[in-house]
C-alpha cells in the first residue's frame, strides 16, 4: 500500500497532524478488500478527497507497470485477461509492444474516478474482514506533488524533515509501517550498528581457477598441498615473515617441501639476523640491497638463480 501524506493532498492541512495522517488510493483498498466496486458504495462513511490530475500523472510514473500489468511479477494475472497481450509471451515482447499496453493503459487510468481513504477507517475495518486476518500488511510512506510545477521537476519536498519526530529518522525518510489486524505490528526505522572489531571468520580452500574443489574430488589433497593447505582451514592465515609481510600459500608450500628432486634434497633456507634486526638468507648477516640503495660503489644485484648481474656502469 502506498500510504499518500493527508497535506500533500490537501495542502492546508500543512504542519498539522491531520496533515501527516496516511491516505490510501481506492483502487489498492477495492484490490485488498475484493471488492469489484472500486467506487466502494459499501462505505459510506469513509473520508474522501478527490485525486488531483498533478497527484494521478505522478502516481503513474510510479506504478505504471503494475496497472499496465508489464512487470514480470504480473505476467500471470495479465495472461487471465483474453488477449490481453495480443496472443504474444508477454516475457519476450518488445519494447513498442510493452509501449503500446502502457499507453492504452494510461487511457483508462486517466479517466478513472481516483479518490483517496484514510488509512485508518480501512485498517478499522480488518478485523472484520476474513481473508485478511492475521496478515501482514506494509504500508509505504509517499509523498506526491501539489502543482504542475513540482511534478514537472520532480524535486521531493521532504515535507517529513519538519515533523516532530523528524531527529530519530537521523536524515532518512520515514520506512514502511506493517499492520497485523489493523495494528501497528512494526515499522522500519534507521538505527546504529556497531563495526566488527575482527573481520569474519574465513574458510581456505583449495580452488581450481575461480572453482572450489570439493573434498571429495580426487585432486582435492593435491590441490591443497599447491595452495599450502592441509585441508580446510578456517580463519587461516599466511605466515608472517620477519619485515612484517604476508607470504604467498605457494611460497609457503616451496619452502616445507621435502621431496627429493633430480635424486638431490632441496633444503629450506636458514634466516639469521643482522645487528638491524633484520633477517637475511644468508649467514653473513649482510641484508641484499639493490645497487642503488647505498651510499658507495653500486652493489651487484642477487638473482633468483644464484648468478649476480653486473653493477650499472660497469658494461
Amino acid at each position: 500500500m502506498q500510504g499518500v501524506r493527508y497535506d500533500c493532498i490537501n495542502p492546508e492541512a500543512d504542519g498539522t497532524r491531520d496533515g501527516r495522517e496516511q491516505w490510501l488510493l481506492n483502487t489498492q483498498v477495492a484490490l485488498l478488500l475484493g471488492e469489484k466496486d472500486c467506487q466502494l458504495s459499501r462505505y459510506t462513511a469513509w473520508a474522501r478527497v478527490p485525486v488531483t490530475p498533478v497527484a494521478k500523472r505522478a502516481i503513474w510514473r510510479l506504478e505504471s507497470d503494475r496497472y499496465a500489468l508489464t512487470t514480470p511479477a504480473l505476467f500471470e494475472l495479465g495472461e487471465q485477461l483474453p488477449d490481453y497481450y495480443k496472443g504474444q509471451d508477454p516475457r519476450r515482447m518488445s519494447y513498442r509492444m510493452l509501449e503500446s499496453l502502457r499507453a492504452d493503459a494510461w487511457e483508462r487510468f486517466a479517466a478513472m474516478d481516483m479518490f483517496f481513504v484514510k488509512a485508518s477507517d480501512f485498517l478499522y475495518i480488518i478485523p472484520t474482514i476474513q481473508h485478511l486476518r492475521n496478515v501482514k500488511l506494509t504500508m509505504a510512506y509517499c509523498e506526491l506533488p501539489e502543482n504542475d510545477m513540482q511534478c514537472i521537476r520532480w524535486v521531493p519536498y521532504q515535507k517529513w524533515r519538519h515533523d516532530p519526530d523528524a531527529d530519530g529518522l537521523h536524515g532518512f525518510a520515514p520506512g514502511n509501517k506493517h499492520y497485523i489486524n489493523g495494528e501497528l505490528a512494526s515499522e522500519d526505522k534507521p538505527s546504529f550498528r556497531e563495526a566488527r572489531a575482527t573481520p569474519f571468520p574465513r574458510q581456505r580452500i583449495p580452488r581450481r581457477g575461480f572453482v572450489a574443489v570439493a573434498p571429495d574430488d580426487p585432486s582435492y589433497d593435491k590441490h591443497s598441498k599447491d595452495h599450502g593447505l592441509n585441508g580446510s582451514i578456517v580463519d587461516g592465515e599466511s605466515p608472517l615473515l620477519a619485515n612484517g609481510g604476508h607470504s604467498s600459500p605457494m611460497s609457503v608450500s616451496s619452502r616445507t617441501a621435502t621431496a627429493p628432486m633430480n635424486g638431490v634434497e632441496s633444503q629450506s633456507p636458514t634466516f639469521n639476523t643482522n645487528a638491524t634486526g633484520v633477517a637475511t638468507p644468508d649467514g653473513s648477516g649482510n641484508q641484499l640491497v639493490s645497487p642503488s640503495s647505498e651510499a658507495g660503489p653500486a652493489q651487484a644485484r642477487p638473482l633468483v638463480n644464484g648468478h649476480h648481474s653486473p653493477p650499472i656502469g660497469t658494461e
